[in-house]
């Protein structure tokens, strides 16, 4: 019996550019002190794989339901609380926007 290839299917650039976003600030995060690292870095991380979970739950939610439409709102409160905690990390110098991701 002739074995099923398993492809792999793309992700959506949304989903794949917050892959790279949580790496690149994964190796920001590294660079906090033990005490910034375990509040602020913390929250930064849960906040971009938060991110990335309501982003494939919307990709994987029937067109136009109530369960993608609740992801993407999600996902939309996400990224402006992760917007603010990198703001506030970059102004209190505890990363710099060196680097690109």
């Amino acid at each position: 019996m002739p074995r099923q290839s398993t492809q792999v299917t793309s992700l959506p650039v949304a989903v794949e550019r917050t892959f790279d976003l949580w790496m690149w600030l994964e190796g920001r995060v590294a660079d906090f002190s033990v005490y910034t690292r375990q509040s602020l870095g913390r929250r930064i991380l849960d906040s971009v794989l938060d991110l990335m979970a309501d982003l494939l739950r919307a990709t994987y939610a029937l067109r136009r339901s109530e369960k993608q439409l609740r992801a993407l709102t999600d996902a939309n409160e996400r990224v402006t609380l992760l917007r603010l905690l990198v703001r506030g990390a970059r102004e209190r110098r505890y990363m710099s926007m060196c680097g690109s991701w």
